[in-house]
């Protein structure tokens, strides 16, 4: 009887364990060097304002590859907070539930009052610590941020959703609580008052001085533009830029987009000649850990000359490596470098008029932010992050960064080369090793 009680003692003291941390999912040990399982302070303090239980559905199959990490965040916010708390759905299996909330594979829909007349939902599908904490800042505390896209002059269409649309940024913004709509000022008389950011993205044909007087005057009372220009691809695009957004950015913010186009062969993408990795950023609340962290990828994007005037403060957003140049002979193939830059060059700036307040970021490229890049490294990041400098909500822009684990091991040749022998050779060593100590065994045996 001692015997019994010995051996299953454990076994039930480790059963009754596992059922009293079941029961107490709070109790948890987050192993990781920087906290990744944790939530961040501002998000739990935002979860426990809600003044009803914030729930979260994520629609996820049994085999869907986000499914782990996704419980791993889902399990933190539940132990973090009494106040919230979350179910996985397959929606193969409950498609009911899935057209309810008009879900597919991998969405994440974030609900407050659920089943009432006040329900508020919030949609991700990557659940990073901005985005989680946007989605929730817009469930409890809604506001309307909208943003304008001026259109009738050949810009991307947020309604198409090819390679060159910009319907994928549009879902972005709305995720976050913007409202993205076309605003054509040839006949609406001006920007709307209610505009929190007014976006002007490569015009292939010039904007009529009433066009172009609308949008300084919005700028110079206070508002945000940004502008995304492009390559010129025709002659008539470079007289569009000329007889409109070239002046006004020259004179107005001290920006003056070269007729180039960047190369930085150090950090080409898979030689794609004019595609590059941007690594080096200025100082901004626009440029968080996030944005650092996966780097951004522009393509065919020009370099942005800043004349500094006394009243516009300019941060350069986005640079090159130090072995980068402007190519401004675009009918040669493969370019070569004639005259150096002094680089690094700038590809995007955001800037702040002291007079009137007025907010600008402008980048020379609009590939980063069509449906085909967006997903591309920190591209969207970069975009959301952008918009809400613009739009004055920086409050979502300064969360506590997680540290930045750095883990690297330096081999010399030596140890190279002594892995490699021990990988080919360590396998059949162990098997002739085995098969001699049989072979010992039963031959001392007889």
């Amino acid at each position: 009887m001692r015997r019994l009680l010995t051996s299953t003692l454990p076994f039930l003291l480790l059963l009754a364990l596992y059922f009293v941390a079941y029961a107490n999912p709070q109790w948890r040990y987050d192993a990781t060097a920087a906290a990744e399982n944790t939530p961040l302070p501002e998000v739990v303090a935002l979860l426990n304002e809600a003044a009803s239980p914030i729930e979260a559905i994520a629609f996820l199959g049994p085999n869907s590859i986000g499914r782990p990490s996704t419980e791993l965040y889902l399990d933190g916010l539940r132990a973090a907070s009494p106040n919230f708390r979350y179910e996985i759905v397959d929606p193969s299996l409950n498609q009911t539930l899935a057209l309810t909330y008009a879900a597919e594979e991998g969405l994440i829909v974030f609900i407050l009052n659920r089943g009432t007349a006040d329900e508020r939902t919030a949609d991700l599908y990557f659940l990073g610590d901005r985005d989680v904490y946007a989605a929730l800042l817009q469930l409890i505390y809604p506001s309307q941020k909208i943003a304008y896209f001026v259109t009738g002059h050949g810009e991307p269409d947020l309604l198409v959703f090819d390679d060159f649309g910009l319907s994928e940024a549009s879902r972005q913004l709305e995720d976050l609580g913007f409202i993205t709509a076309p605003l054509d000022l040839r006949t609406s008389g001006g920007v709307p008052e209610d505009a929190d950011v007014v976006a002007l993205v490569a015009p292939q044909r010039a904007l009529s001085a009433e066009e172009m007087a609308a949008l300084g005057d919005y700028a110079a009372g206070g508002g945000s533009l940004f502008i995304a220009a492009d390559v010129l691809p025709s002659p008539e695009a470079e007289r569009a830029e000329q007889a409109a957004v070239a002046p006004y950015l020259q004179q107005t913010w001290g920006l003056t987009l070269r007729p180039d186009i960047l190369i930085d062969p150090p950090l080409t993408y898979f030689e794609q000649v004019f595609t590059f990795i941007i690594q080096d950023f200025g100082e901004s609340p626009i440029i968080t850990a996030d944005v650092r962290q996966f780097s951004l990828l522009l393509s065919a994007a020009r370099s942005i000359q800043i004349s500094p005037l006394d009243e516009v403060q300019v941060v350069a957003l986005l640079r090159t490596s130090p072995n980068a140049w402007g190519e401004t002979d675009l009918n040669t193939f493969p370019p070569v470098q004639e005259a150096a830059d002094t680089a690094p060059l700038v590809a995007a700036v955001s800037a702040e008029h002291g007079e009137g307040g007025g907010r600008l970021v402008l980048v020379s490229d609009t590939d980063w932010m069509l449906n085909r890049g967006i997903f591309s490294g920190g591209n969207s990041i970069f975009l959301t992050n952008t918009f809400n400098w613009l739009a004055g909500d920086e409050q979502t822009l300064s969360l506590t960064p997680r540290e930045t684990i750095n883990r690297t091991l330096v081999l010399t040749q030596t140890q190279i080369l002594s892995l490699q022998i021990a990988s080919l050779t360590a396998a059949p060593l162990l098997f002739a090793i085995f098969g001699l100590y049989n072979w010992f065994s039963r031959r001392y045996k007889r």
